[in-house]
């Protein structure tokens, strides 16, 4: 118990022991309050959160109280200052805070705490690619972030001999048996603090042992601290590699669909043909809608016929939007020294990319 009103409002607290039925003095809060939550906390601790004090009104402020040590310490403020509102401990460990009375009346808002992990959110390694994204045996895995030396390092005792831990650790987490595999650096590539390659990883067959094929999560450690996660497959099947644009061209029997909508319009085969086979021009006069959409056309066939179009997701959707800014139906005949010109030529030359393949890991990539 903590806190309350007894003629002022107060600071103190006391635990309970049910085996005596007897109080006992604690730690007080650093702030008095009243009309307060307190919630439990799955790690033991327990967080009280806004609340009231005659001098300060509402508060935001929140506490932790730690049982090991029988003290108090600051945690993040609420949102909003408030006091008889409700704290609810969700599934996930974080706590939903909702309601109350402000210093102007009623609050209808709510807001969420998370206890996370106890480390300083600034120390946090950020990932924020993972290549490549389909894994095959015998493939170095480069993940690629920020933060990626850690802060501290450790000490032996002996500052002659103390071993460096700064450095990352990379893990793979089978999301099909739960196996882990810390990867080993490569010796020759090496790591930094925004990189780091790792030495191939053999997958598991029918006749040898190794890491698990299925999806698996990449987490990168720096001082005990880990990343947010990213998805990663890993496959022993041979990935379908994109094809450019003139197999497309001059194979129309290879096509696995009759008709793409490029922009917001519908075109059969026929009509995708005819736009494959105009003469785009050259220099400032060439048409960045025909430039665009021979690629997007190849880019659309190989993703229909199974190839990974995960790299040029947002390129599609962006070719489609400038797209679908003019009306009927190709060609436009836009200036590629124009806003929407040049827009058009930078998506191409993404999606050209892709269609030869330099993309997708195992086909040049």
């Amino acid at each position: 118990m903590a806190g309350g009103y007894n003629g002022s409002y107060l600071s103190s607290a006391e635990l309970y022991d049910p085996a005596t039925g007897s109080w006992s003095s604690t730690g007080s809060l650093t702030t008095a309050r009243y009309f307060h939550t307190a919630t439990l906390l799955p790690s033991g601790k327990v967080l009280v959160a806004g609340g009231f004090n005659g001098s300060s009104g509402p508060l935001s402020s929140a506490e932790l109280y730690d049982p090991a040590t029988g003290s108090w310490s600051s945690t993040g403020s609420l949102t909003t200052a408030r006091e008889q509102h409700t704290a609810t401990l969700l599934s996930s460990g974080k706590v939903l805070v909702a309601g109350g009375l402000s210093s102007s009346g009623s609050l209808s808002s709510a807001e969420l705490y998370d206890p996370g992990l106890g480390f300083d959110p600034t120390w946090q390694p950020l990932l924020t690619m993972v290549s490549p994204s389909i894994l095959p045996s015998g493939s170095e895995l480069t993940a690629s972030g920020s933060q990626f030396k850690g802060i501290s390092e450790a000490s032996g005792g002996n500052g002659a001999q103390n071993s460096s831990s700064n450095y990352p650790l990379v893990q793979l987490l089978s999301l099909a048996n739960e196996q882990t595999l810390f990867l080993l650096v490569d010796a020759m590539t090496g790591w930094s603090d925004t990189s780091f390659t790792s030495t191939p990883i053999t997958l598991m067959t029918t006749s040898s042992s190794g890491f698990p094929i299925g999806y698996a999560l990449v987490t990168v450690f720096t001082n005990g601290i880990p990343s947010q996660s990213q998805l990663v497959l890993a496959t022993t099947t041979p990935p379908v590699c994109p094809q450019p644009q003139g197999y497309w061209k001059n194979n129309p029997d290879a096509w696995p669909v009759n008709s793409l909508t490029l922009g917001s319009q519908t075109y059969t085969q026929a009509e995708l043909l005819t736009i494959l086979g105009m003469p785009v021009g050259k220099g400032p006069k060439a048409d960045a809608s025909l430039i665009l959409a021979d690629q997007l056309i190849a880019a659309k066939l190989n993703i229909a016929n199974g190839a990974d179009g995960t790299p040029v997701t947002t390129t599609i959707a962006d070719a489609d939007a400038v797209l679908s800014l003019y009306t009927g139906k190709l060609p436009y005949r836009v200036r590629t020294n124009t806003t929407n010109g040049q827009r058009m030529v930078n998506d191409a030359a993404t999606l050209e990319s892709f269609n030869k393949g330099t993309l997708t890991p195992g086909c040049g990539g």
